[in-house]
């Protein structure tokens, strides 16, 4: 089992910054990664179709002997856990719990979450951080227009400042000490977010926390993969992938990827 795959789900690209920080710390692992850009978002999506566009990933996937599961998309996390928990069984890492572990440890008064309108409207950050600190000041944003940009493969011009600067200006009077990057496709403009407020207001990038989490939990469980060979990248997605090809070039410079397009489900 040890030799099985860590796979990565997402609704489209945005999880691919959690492949690439895992294949840098575990190069031996082989990763299979679905993302589905057929029906992205999902942000705008009911509760049930969430649940059941997740359940058709999961049992595609079941036949590609997986050992590990990691939610990289924090909608599906908010909404269709216990669904994937239900239909699987290997251990999960969802990209929400990692998060909230890393907010407590930062010990913060005042916070911003940006997240799809789905993961806003669950709640769930915000419950979450409030049964740790109920203190805490929560200032909650819903950015819809934010993953279909993302999803053209546009990672600077206009379009994206515009973007920014009409979803994120209210911050800049709120002052936060820190904003939840609460969708991994938002850590593609990452840099830009930080740069528009100048460095001023810390942004975290829900990605790193599900990493270091899968990372302690593999090794915590003793399946580390042992063959020596550097593991490969398998990506799946369920539409034409030619809008991603720059964004694969510069994200996997150095490994060794097969990228399988129009996957139906």
């Amino acid at each position: 089992m040890n030799d099985g795959k860590i796979a990565v789900i997402d609704s489209g690209l945005g999880g691919l910054t959690v492949v690439k920080l895992l294949k840098e710390r575990m190069s031996n692992e082989n990763i299979i990664y679905f993302g589905d850009n057929a029906r992205v978002p999902y942000g705008d999506k009911s509760e049930e179709n969430i649940k059941i566009f997740s359940e058709q990933i999961i049992r595609f996937l079941m036949k590609k002997d997986i050992k590990y599961l990691a939610i990289a998309c924090n909608t599906m996390s908010s909404v269709a856990l216990d669904t994937i928990k239900g239909l699987i069984k290997v251990p999960i890492a969802d990209v929400i719990n990692p998060t909230i572990a890393y907010i407590k440890k930062e010990g913060l008064t005042k916070l911003g979450i940006i997240a799809t309108k789905a993961t806003i409207q669950s709640n769930i950050y915000e419950e979450k951080i409030k049964n740790e600190n109920k203190e805490i000041q929560i200032y909650s944003r819903a950015c819809p227009i934010f993953v279909p940009i993302i999803e053209l493969g546009l990672i600077d011009g206009v379009m994206v400042d515009d973007a920014i600067e009409n979803n994120m200006s209210e911050y800049k009077k709120i002052n936060p000490e820190a904003i939840i990057s609460g969708c991994t496709h938002y850590t593609v403009w990452e840099d830009k977010i930080r740069r528009y407020f100048e460095d001023k207001i810390k942004i975290i990038n829900t990605s790193a926390p599900i990493v270091d989490y899968v990372e302690q939990d593999i090794k915590g469980k003793g399946m580390i993969n042992k063959n020596d060979k550097k593991g490969g990248i398998e990506l799946y997605f369920s539409d034409s992938c030619d809008r991603y090809k720059e964004y694969f070039e510069n994200l996997f410079q150095d490994e060794n990827i097969k990228v399988n397009e129009n996957i139906k489900l």
